[in-house]
Parts: C-alpha cells; sequence; structure tokens
C-alpha cells in the first residue's frame, strides 16, 4: 500500500524510503538492459574481427601493395602478428582493449587512443548537437501540426520532400544553396584554431544535414500519435471540463505518448551516429567517421576494430538510455516488466 501524501510530509524517513526505492528500481532496470547490450558488444567485436581477418588482403599489402617483396611482407606481418591463428589474435586483442591498449594505428604510426581522442570532440559535437536539433525541433513539428490543421498542407510537402533524401544528398543540396549560390556558410573543412563561433559555423551545414530527415520522422510520429491520443473517451472528458486546447495538448494528450517518443528518439540517436560517417566525408571534416573510412580503406585493423566499437557502444547506450527512460515514463511498462 503506497503512503499517502500527508504520510510523506509528516515523516522524512518515509520520504527516504521512497526515493530509495525509486533508484534501486531505476538500477535495476538500467542493469536488467546493460547486460543484453555488453553481450551483443562482445558478439559483434567478434563478428566484425573475423571479417576484417577472412577478407583478402590485409595492413601488409595496403601497405606495399600487392606485387611488393615478398620478405619484406612477410616482416612486417610477423611484426604485426599477422601470421597468428585467428583465437589467438583475437583472444590478444580482446585482452589489451578491454585494459585499455587499443593499440597503434598502422596507417598513422601512433597510438589508437591518441588519435580517438583527438577526432572524438568534432564527431561527438557534431552527432549531439544533430539529436538535440532532432528532438527539440521534430517535437515541437509534431505538437504544432496536431494543433493546427491550416499549415498541415505545406508543413507535410516539405516533411515529405525531407524523408525522400538521403543525408548525403540533403548535405550536397546544402552546400549548393548555402556556400555556393548564396556564400554564408562555409563549405566544408574545420576552423581548428579558430574561436568556438566560427567553428560553430562549419558544423552548422553539417548538422542540418544530419538532423533534417530525423526531425521529420519524428514529426510524423508525434503528429500521428498526438491525433490519435486527442480522439481517446478521457480527452473528451478533459474538454468537456472546459480545459483549454493547449492544457488538453499538453497536460493530457503529450504525456502519454512521452514513451514512445523516447523510444523513437533512441533509434535516431543510431542513425545519427552512423550517418557522422558518411557526413564528415562530405563536409571533409576531421572526425572519427572520416578516419574509420581511412581505416577501413587501409585494413588498419586496431583502429577500424576500435572505432567500430566506439560506434556501437555509443549507438547501444543511447537507444538503451531512451528505452530505459520510456520505461520510466510509462508506469504500465515498468509494472509488466516488475521492476
Amino acid at each position: 500500500m503506497r503512503a499517502s501524501f500527508r504520510d510523506v510530509e509528516d515523516s522524512p524517513s518515509t520520504l527516504l524510503n521512497l526515493l530509495g526505492a525509486g533508484i534501486a528500481r531505476t538500477g535495476k532496470l538500467i542493469l536488467l538492459r546493460l547486460l543484453p547490450t555488453l553481450l551483443f558488444l562482445w558478439l559483434f567485436s567478434l563478428l566484425l574481427f573475423a571479417l576484417f581477418v577472412w577478407l583478402p588482403g590485409d595492413v601488409a599489402e595496403a601497405t606495399f601493395g600487392t606485387q611488393g617483396d615478398a620478405q619484406a611482407l612477410q616482416t612486417l606481418r610477423s611484426a604485426l602478428a599477422l601470421d597468428k591463428p585467428f583465437l589467438h589474435r583475437y583472444a590478444a586483442w580482446l585482452a589489451a582493449f578491454v585494459r585499455g591498449d587499443w593499440g597503434e594505428s598502422a596507417l598513422y604510426g601512433v597510438p589508437v587512443r591518441t588519435l580517438v581522442a583527438e577526432r572524438l570532440p568534432l564527431s561527438l559535437t557534431l552527432s549531439l548537437a544533430s539529436y538535440l536539433f532532432a528532438t527539440a525541433s521534430g517535437i515541437g513539428l509534431g505538437i504544432l501540426l496536431a494543433a493546427r490543421k491550416r499549415t498541415a498542407g505545406l508543413v507535410d510537402f516539405s516533411l515529405n520532400i525531407l524523408l525522400a533524401l538521403p543525408s548525403f544528398l540533403l548535405g550536397i543540396v546544402l552546400i549548393l544553396l548555402f556556400a555556393v549560390r548564396w556564400p554564408l556558410l562555409p563549405s566544408g573543412g574545420i576552423a581548428e584554431q579558430a574561436l568556438w563561433s566560427a567553428q560553430a559555423r562549419h558544423i552548422l551545414l553539417p548538422v542540418l544535414a544530419l538532423a533534417l530527415a530525423q526531425t521529420a520522422i519524428l514529426a510524423r510520429f508525434a503528429d500521428a500519435s498526438l491525433r490519435e491520443t486527442l480522439t481517446s473517451p478521457f480527452i473528451a472528458t478533459a474538454r468537456a471540463k472546459g480545459l483549454s486546447t493547449q492544457r488538453v495538448l499538453f497536460c493530457h494528450a503529450l504525456p502519454v505518448v512521452a514513451a514512445p517518443l523516447l523510444a523513437l528518439s533512441g533509434l535516431q540517436a543510431a542513425f545519427l551516429v552512423s550517418g557522422t560517417v558518411v557526413i564528415e566525408s562530405v563536409f571533409a571534416l576531421p572526425g572519427l567517421g572520416s578516419l574509420f573510412l581511412n581505416a577501413a580503406h587501409a585494413r588498419d585493423l586496431p583502429l577500424a576494430l576500435a572505432l567500430a566499437l566506439l560506434f556501437a557502444t555509443a549507438t547501444l547506450l543511447a537507444t538503451t538510455l531512451a528505452e530505459t527512460l520510456a520505461a520510466l515514463v510509462d508506469k504500465r511498462r515498468t509494472e509488466s516488466e516488475k521492476i
């Protein structure tokens, strides 16, 4: 039996007990969702390692070419332990990776962690800014569509265009419009030594190219969910009480669709993380995405594996966090999972 508000007000220990129980439920929910994530990351690392190892060619051939000196190729393979059995190489790499030793890049000749530390801030800023923009604008636009039907025609047409264009093609269109036709923003690159405001101008077009399609998806989903919720009997009851349209929308309809919106935003984070690989190449940004493409092309195994696992980890953590928040918001899901 739950404690009443008066009991909580009169007894600080009751409030502490309720707070502790809530923290315990949240911790258990996060733990239950993290365990499958860790198992998937291990299986993903095994599959990815096998893919890089068993594909024709290796970093030695990428360095010297297929027509290089056989002795030089063999010497480099021995130095990089490429001649060891598969399981031996995988176990050695995994043990070192868990300890924090990510190896040295054969392509750049520097430790992998150094390269990641140099490129991570740009990719993280790009992904986070795109996610925040897509989430805020998508939900806001969905609410606007559900509340005002007059603007639906024009906005629906614009959303259809955004959904039809891939992110790389949208990026090219943005470059042609705002860097070539109207030279308002830089077409690519990054001013590493410039002020923060100048760097922000360089990533504005990439953020838009990444976020606009996800904005359209979230806006469509929020609009459809809110319209369906607004036809529910409890909404009719709220309207019969004389509540305003804004109050009905924000206080009664929006909390109902909050959980699925959070779950969808987690899935969008996965697309944004993977989308940085292409967008950074389109806009010539020195981030993790372009670094991964160079490593994969050169068969730089330590660098490619580390970056792929970082992308997978970021994607799964974002999805897990969104699903956890959705489960906490939706009391029905929380009770069904017996947390």
